[in-house]
């Protein structure tokens, strides 16, 4: 009977001990899956309609580096850079890779009427948000590009996993925009016009010296020619006329003679 009840004890060790691993076991993992789908970016944007992108930059190991993705993993880029100056540096570089590289982004999508967007069940790591152009009431708003980290760490060292971005943005009226590109045509068309006629300005003088050459070759041909110019030979010889014009007196007058001795022969 002692026998018995030990065994029975014992399992019923055994048993809570097992169970008491589940309990601790199981909530760490359902915190830890819970997390993952709570890695949340919100947008809080002013102008409703635009449209921004999310690109994944680096993941983020267990030891809080950044490890960077490809294709950035291909590039020297400091990730942990935290004054101003080199941030916009930093995310410049980033934008040119992504336009060199084509990257596709990793989510996209349109703030509402609300002025919000919420990019759900993302994975640990940095993004850049980058955001395109939109036009309302005619004027154009430029979004300004930012990186976030999420889940975001906070100054007691918590971690915030929806993280609240607030895009700044550039704005332009569509009428200034307009006359500008129209003063940059004008200015680019104007140059172009004056390289032309510089252009055909140089190719008429050209055109004048060569005419003026061809004049004074002319008069010196006319004048002729030039200690160094010769005028062009024809290949007529001079020399045989006088000969071939005495010969033509003698035939005329040998045949007169016998012209005339023939007249006496017939008078006789």
């Amino acid at each position: 009977m002692k026998t018995f009840a030990l065994v029975m004890f014992q399992n019923m060790i055994i048993a809570m001990l097992v169970l008491c691993c589940f309990i601790f076991l199981m909530p760490k993992y359902v915190l830890a899956d819970s997390n993952n789908n709570e890695l949340t970016i919100v947008l809080q944007y002013d102008i409703s309609g635009a449209e921004f992108s999310i690109y994944k930059i680096a993941d983020i190991s267990d030891s809080d580096e950044y490890v960077a993705v490809s294709p950035y993993d291909e590039y020297s880029f400091d990730l942990n850079v935290s004054d101003s100056e080199s941030v916009k540096e930093l995310i410049k570089k980033i934008e040119n890779c992504i336009d060199d590289n084509g990257v596709e982004p990793y989510a996209t999508g349109i703030v509402d009427s609300d002025g919000s967007l919420t990019f759900n069940n993302l994975e640990k790591g940095l993004y850049i948000i980058i955001g395109n152009d939109c036009k309302k009431n005619n004027t154009i708003y430029t979004p300004v590009s930012s990186l976030v980290r999420v889940p975001e760490k906070d100054d007691d060292g918590s971690y915030i996993y929806q993280v609240t971005v607030y895009p700044k943005y550039d704005s332009t009226d569509e009428k200034e925009t307009e006359e500008t590109t129209s003063e940059n045509t004008e200015e680019t068309t104007t140059k172009t016009t004056q390289e032309t006629t510089s252009e055909n300005t140089e190719e008429t003088t050209d055109t004048s010296d060569t005419t003026v050459n061809i004049s004074e070759t002319t008069e010196s041909v006319s004048a002729g020619g030039t200690d160094n110019e010769k005028l062009p030979q024809t290949g007529m010889l001079w020399w045989p006329v006088p000969t071939l014009a005495a010969a033509g007196i003698i035939v005329f007058a040998f045949g007169w003679r016998r012209h005339n001795m023939a007249d006496k022969e017939n008078e006789e």
